[in-house]
């Protein structure tokens, strides 16, 4: 199996509409609609902080996938977001057994030793 990591960023200097809005278009984009599978480390502002964990939070992002980091008071707020990407290992398609028609599936990585 192989897991690949993707990190996109946004910087927001305020939480007004539009900047909700960014926020909101930023993490539908950055999840692919998976909310259950992305990680957010927020840093900057404490108040646009919380402002930003609260708006994930609305989007059913959970309270274990939200971290906030390094508070210090700037302007803007600085939102990383992972998501973990895991696909299956490249196997040769062994195609269908000899006289069997109605085997079309791939064999994969399946060998006589693992079956």
């Amino acid at each position: 199996m192989l897991v690949r990591e993707e990190t996109t960023v946004l910087t927001l200097q305020s939480l007004r509409a539009s900047e909700r809005q960014r926020l909101r278009v930023f993490l539908d984009k950055a999840s692919r609609g998976r909310f259950d599978a992305i990680h957010l480390l927020i840093s900057g502002s404490p108040q646009l902080s919380a402002g930003v964990a609260h708006q994930a939070r609305q989007l059913a992002i959970e309270e274990d996938n939200i971290q906030l980091r390094d508070q210090h008071d700037a302007g803007s707020v600085r939102i990383e977001a992972i998501v973990y990407h895991a696909r299956p290992p490249v196997c040769p398609s062994y195609g269908a057994l000899p006289n069997e028609e109605s085997f079309k599936q791939p064999l994969g990585c399946s060998t006589g030793h693992n079956l």
